[in-house]
């Protein structure tokens, strides 16, 4: 599924995949597939997309899927109880 968070954000700041690529140091064809949902970026990578996007790294790549990416159990979500 593509993530339409990111290309939103990407082509707000009027980026082409491959300038954002070469921005962050990937190469068009592993950004690609991140914005297409085929990959997971690393934790360091999503930091450099969503610091040159000017968004928040959960805004665009979701709290589950950077742990995932970084092979960590995302923390359960807490309850209006507390628990």
């Amino acid at each position: 599924m593509p993530n339409q968070r990111l290309l939103t954000a990407r082509r707000a700041k009027g980026l082409s995949q491959q300038a954002l690529a070469d921005a962050v140091g990937a190469s068009k064809s592993h950004y690609s597939q991140i914005e297409e949902g085929r990959k997971r970026p690393s934790i360091a990578l999503a930091d450099q997309i969503a610091s040159l996007l000017d968004e928040p790294m959960e805004a665009l790549f979701g709290r589950e899927a950077l742990s995932l990416s970084e092979g960590l159990t995302p923390a359960p979500e807490k309850t209006a109880s507390g628990a």
